[in-house]
């Protein structure tokens, strides 16, 4: 009997060291998110200033990503255009119950691109302003140092958010928007 509990460890302790991960933290120093949008008088853009976020890579002879989370502070997003503008942004956003934007991933696939960069996608949950959604992200970079740059668009709509306006409604942003991702991970 004790043979087969000493066996039945041996045998786990080898298929925990085969999936053994590294955590990669994100630098919010050298990265950026950015988002860009349109409004009835002219484009705008907010930057997120910030930012948390882990990758684990799973070691072994391949290079895997099992899971990546991203937490984007709405209290620091800044339109470039003042305090009032930027409390539009935070209304639209609800940031006063909602503090940060999150992005949980569910599956992350990894391919080689050309001239030796990476292909990143991934399926997660998107929470912005309380409310959840199911996106897809891809992503290129490099994958020593980790750093991964991608866009994505989304609505303000799909996520029960009233577009900021301004002006008694004279000014409305679009509905539409774009995330544009530069991140780089320590």
């Amino acid at each position: 009997m004790k043979r087969h509990i000493l066996g039945l460890l041996l045998v786990l302790a080898i298929f925990n060291i085969s999936f053994a991960q590294t955590e990669h933290v994100l630098s919010a120093e050298n990265s950026t998110v950015v988002v860009e949008g349109g409004s009835t008088l002219k484009d705008w853009k907010a930057t997120v200033n910030v930012m948390t976020g882990t990758c684990s890579i799973v070691e072994d002879s391949s290079f895997a990503i099992a899971s990546a989370s991203m937490q984007f502070e709405t209290g620091s997003m800044d339109g470039g255009r003042g305090p009032d503008m930027n409390a539009k942004i935070y209304k639209a956003l609800d940031s006063k119950n909602h503090s940060h934007i999150n992005f949980e991933s569910k599956a992350v696939d990894v391919n080689p691109g050309a001239e030796g960069k990476i292909i990143v996608k991934t399926t997660g949950t998107l929470t912005i302003a309380g409310k959840a959604q199911d996106v897809t992200l891809q992503l290129e970079g490099t994958q020593s140092p980790l750093a991964l740059t991608g866009q994505h668009t989304l609505t303000f709509s799909s996520f029960d958010i009233t577009p900021p306006s301004a002006l008694f409604g004279q000014i409305v942003c679009d509905d539409e928007m774009t995330i544009v991702f530069n991140l780089v991970f320590e």
